[in-house]
């Protein structure tokens, strides 16, 4: 009978919309003081800036060669997929004079508690840098806003500068920028040029850190001066000297594919070329 008359006065309070319930039934994450550190991972392809909540999950900035900056929290256990999240940047205690700035409300759920990218991260990424703490809360349409989480600015512009760093070191072309190449030779030339050597070293080293990239075409082609017999089996020393070379840069014989064109018409030493393609999953 006591339990009951609890759950109606429970009730009654939400229907009146107290704030004192609402604090009561809402779980709040906040980083401590002795946890308030954000460390810099870096990969051969990407840079995070990462921040661990206790009993939560990790929040990081994350920015790849084919990702633009993104603000991702990850949560150990996940969230119901019509759930919505409330992010805003409030200001630390001693920060009298500055006010909460919402950023918006986001679909949540899925693969990720929250993601954000290009200018709402950058926003996050400016405010921690001004001392705004990020706090971000859930809520779904069968329970609303019950789990907020808020991080900690404590050493964030130290950490910054080393995340900087780290993106200044990646290399500057993506998968769209390697995704497509054409080697160009002399008559009866099967040898890579210097040129064509450097642009290989790049797409060797992107191939050998992004397993996303399933396999690479190789096509030889030759011009049509002398056999289209020769001429077949130039093309195909052409592209395999290409293979050759990715797989002495360590790349995987298994994901390089070569075919011969032979001849094909076409103005000057846009017929004596080589052309490279990668394909993703």
């Amino acid at each position: 009978m006591e339990r009951r008359l609890l759950h109606i006065l429970a009730l009654v309070l939400a229907l009146a919309g107290l704030p004192g319930l609402a604090a009561a039934i809402q779980q709040r994450y906040e980083t401590p003081l002795i946890h308030a550190r954000w460390n810099v991972q870096q990969a051969p392809l990407a840079c995070s800036l990462e921040h661990r909540i206790p009993r939560f999950g990790v929040a990081r900035f994350y920015q790849s060669v084919d990702e633009p900056l993104a603000f991702v929290i990850d949560g150990e256990y996940p969230l119901p997929d019509d759930s919505e999240a409330r992010v805003e940047l409030v200001p630390v205690k001693w920060q009298h004079a500055r006010v909460p700035e919402e950023l918006g409300q986001f679909d949540a759920g899925g693969e990720h508690a929250l993601k954000l990218e290009g200018d709402y991260a950058r926003t996050l990424l400016v405010g921690l840098e001004s001392g705004m703490v990020p706090s971000v809360s859930w809520g779904s349409a069968s329970q609303p806003r019950q789990v907020q989480v808020t991080m900690n600015v404590l050493f964030f512009r130290q950490a910054l500068q080393a995340f900087d760093a780290c993106l200044a070191r990646l290399p500057r072309a993506g998968f769209e920028a390697l995704r497509h190449s054409e080697f160009f030779y002399g008559t009866n030339e099967r040898a890579l040029g210097r040129a064509a050597r450097e642009r290989l070293r790049r797409i060797a080293f992107y191939l050998k850190h992004n397993p996303e990239v399933e396999y690479v075409e190789i096509l030889g082609y030759a011009d049509d001066r002398g056999s289209r017999r020769y001429n077949r089996a130039l093309s195909r020393e052409r592209a395999l000297a290409v293979k050759k070379f990715l797989q002495q840069q360590g790349v995987a014989a298994e994901r390089l594919r070569t075919r011969a064109m032979g001849t094909v018409k076409a103005a000057g030493r846009r017929a004596r070329r080589v052309e490279i393609t990668l394909y993703r999953r």
